[in-house]
């Protein structure tokens, strides 16, 4: 492949990762905003990912997506799959 074409497949990646993330943030759980504020964007030009938040910044993140077990001391966080 020349390097055109694969700077334009990166490009398409991107625009499709953008769209996803315009669609999630509405539906990002707020809490401080600083969740909803970390979507970002990861394109190649082989795959695109829309990531947000690192455990570092934003610890309650994965727990916010993917749901907190019941626990002994009591707590529920439903999935929320944004």
């Amino acid at each position: 492949m020349d390097r055109e074409a694969t700077k334009k497949l990166r490009v398409a990646n991107k625009v499709a990762a953008e769209v996803i993330k315009e669609e999630a943030q509405p539906e990002v759980p707020v809490q401080s905003g600083k969740l909803k504020r970390s979507l970002g964007v990861k394109a190649s030009q082989t795959s695109a990912s829309v990531k947000a938040g690192t455990n570092s910044t934003v610890p309650y993140g994965n727990p916010a997506h993917w749901g907190w077990q019941r626990r002994p001391q009591g707590g529920y966080n439903p999935k929320n799959l944004f």
